[in-house]
């Protein structure tokens, strides 16, 4: 789902930040298309004016948002 977002907002004409989760391929994809990759969710914070999850459950987005390197 946050794949097909991002290649979506490329369409668009956006530059978007991405950060791996699990899967390397969409990630290379976005990049290919002209995206930045950044390793942690505080760096995409601080390159990104508006910050979208696409995460689950919520565990994990509590620690996207809140953890050592995280975008609060």
């Amino acid at each position: 789902m946050g794949s097909a977002m991002v290649q979506l907002l490329q369409q668009c004409g956006y530059h978007v930040t991405v950060i791996a989760h699990r899967h390397r391929e969409p990630i290379d994809a976005a990049v290919a298309r002209g995206a930045t990759e950044e390793k942690t969710p505080g760096g995409v914070a601080a390159n990104s004016d508006i910050v979208m999850l696409c995460v689950d459950p919520s565990d994990a987005v509590e620690s996207v948002m809140l953890g050592p390197d995280g975008v609060i």
